[in-house]
């Protein structure tokens, strides 16, 4: 997701020694804009997210697997973004932007378009306690099947048993 740099409040912050909910419920209560870039390392590789905030709502995300050359946008990427920030090998940056920053930064990415969170039950609801590796592979699993199944019937020989 392309984002102005802004102004860097907090850089650097393990994701091990804060509670990431509580940071979030604090930046939309102070109806926050601006972003958290969140970088962590689990089992499968580095995870790079974005989550842009507009008067403390989420409006905007992206998420991507830098080991495997897959990124998300819009809302399935907030659900990965969440998971990301429940790791405990990871660290997160906060960068306020003015008004005029974050509508830029909502326009030049229409396809990370998250619709409005923020709400304290919508987070109750979305942020994780703990690093899901189920994410990961249900991405994955999902579109090794598709994709496996898409080219064998186009190719037409989706019937074919080899012995």
């Amino acid at each position: 997701m392309n984002i102005p740099s802004g102004k860097l409040l907090h850089q650097g912050i393990p994701l091990a020694q804060i509670s990431f909910k509580q940071k979030m419920l604090e930046l939309i209560a102070n109806r926050f804009s601006g972003y958290v870039a969140i970088s962590a390392e689990e089992g499968h590789g580095m995870e790079e997210s974005t989550i842009l905030l507009r008067n403390g709502k989420m409006v905007a995300a992206s998420h991507s697997y830098l080991n495997h050359n897959k990124s998300l946008f819009g809302k399935k990427a907030l659900a990965y973004a969440l998971n990301a920030a429940a790791s405990k090998k990871g660290v997160m940056d906060v960068a306020e932007l003015s008004d005029a920053e974050t509508e830029l930064a909502i326009n030049i990415n229409p396809e990370a378009h998250a619709g409005k969170y923020g709400a304290e039950l919508m987070m109750n609801r979305y942020i994780a306690s703990f690093y899901s590796h189920e994410l990961f592979k249900r991405l994955f699993k999902e579109e090794e099947e598709t994709t496996k199944h898409a080219i064998f019937k186009k190719l037409g020989i989706d019937n074919i048993r080899i012995d």
